[in-house]
Order: structure tokens, then sequence, then C-alpha cells
């Protein structure tokens, strides 16, 4: 049997989470551009007048930070961390290449490929990229909880707070258009009122963008 894997819709939503977070305190920090300026010479120990042509090169304080910290974690000179992000595009971009071992001709590759996976799941890669992906695998991921719902038959089952993240490994989907969608943990109330921890599969074909069946097993 194939195996699973865990849709990435969590991690996207807790690294919301804690951007907004990093972005409150930062708000409340309130550091003056004398405090910044005096924190960022003696952190990156520069010279008299190098922070100045550093937000000049760059364009803000900000800009020119978030390049030195990118260099020092990197173990390169400036120069070469300005090199890097504009071969990559962006920091965030050489770090995304650099987990996947790719180059940046590679990476863009792969991005032009997520672009199109996005809006045509015929052209995703694979199974995960189809569900990290698609657009439309919110709309999967709505009918077939929907589905799972209007099969129960001793009250309203219970859901994780994002249901159907677990999706089977390989490429199946994309070659045939038919996802099986999974959550593990979800809680159905059987005739005695109690909660069962229940596995629901829901097979879903986006052809015609419709549920073909539901399953729950508990145990």
């Amino acid at each position: 049997m194939s195996g699973t894997h865990r849709s990435n819709a969590a991690r996207v939503v807790i690294s919301a989470i804690c951007l907004c977070a990093f972005m409150l305190l930062a708000a409340a920090s309130g550091e003056s551009d004398s405090e910044k300026r005096s924190r960022v010479e003696r952190e990156y120990n520069l010279g008299a007048g190098e922070f100045d042509r550093g937000v000049s090169r760059f364009g803000s304080a900000d800009a020119f930070e978030r390049t030195m910290k990118f260099a020092r974690e990197e173990g390169v000179s400036l120069d070469r961390a300005v090199a890097l992000i504009s071969e990559f595009g962006s920091i965030e971009d050489y770090r995304q290449a650099k987990s996947r071992n790719m180059n940046a001709t590679a990476y863009r590759q792969y991005k032009a490929q997520v672009d199109a996976c996005r809006t045509d799941w015929h052209r995703c890669a694979d199974n995960a990229q189809l569900a990290n992906n698609y657009r439309e695998w919110s709309r999967v991921v709505v009918e077939c909880k929907a589905a799972a719902q209007a099969s129960a038959r001793f009250g309203d089952p219970e859901f994780p707070w994002l249901p159907f993240g677990t999706f089977l490994n390989g490429d199946s989907y994309v070659k045939t258009g038919i996802v099986v969608a999974i959550e593990p943990r979800a809680q159905f109330f059987n005739g005695f009122g109690a909660k069962v921890n229940s596995r629901v599969t829901c097979r879903y074909d986006l052809s015609r963008m419709a549920v073909l069946d539901v399953n729950v097993a508990g145990f």
C-alpha cells in the first residue's frame, strides 16, 4: 500500500501566525532610527560611515541589515550575498533552492512548474505538489468534509481545524485525476453517543470536481 504524507497547509498557517506575532512584537519594541543605527553598527562591527553607505546602497536600514544577516548566515561577503540574491531572485528563493539542493536554473524551472500546477492539476509533478499547490485543493477538502458529515449516522462528527491534510505518496493523482484525501484523526459518534477515533478516506474526481465516495473506519 502506498505511503501517506501530510499537507503543508498547517505549516503555512502556523508560519503566518508566527509572522504576525513577530510583526506585533517588532511594532511594540518601537526601535528608533538612532537605536537601530547603534545596534546594527555594534552587532556588525561597522566603521564610520558604513551604515549610511549601506542604507544608501540597499534603500533602507532594514534591507541593509537583512542582507548583512544573510551574508553572515551563509559565511560569505556582502558582495557575494548580493550576487546570490540577484541570481536566485530573493533570500527566500535562495533558501528554498538550497533546501532542495537546486541551483538557480533548476529552481526557476521548479517554480515555473509549481506556478503551472496552481491552476492546472494535469501539470503537477506528483501528489504532494498537487495537494500543496493546486488552488482547488481547498474545494476538495471542503466537499470531502461535507460528504463525511452527511454520512454520519449518530450526530455531527468532529474534525481537526485543518482536515484532510494527509494524502498518498506517488503521482497517481496526476495520472488518473482521482485524489484520495485522508483525515486520520476525525471523531465520529457511535450508537451509544460515544466518540470514536476514526480515519476518513475520501476519493475525489478532479475532472468532475465531485466526491466519489467516503469511507469511515473507526479504531
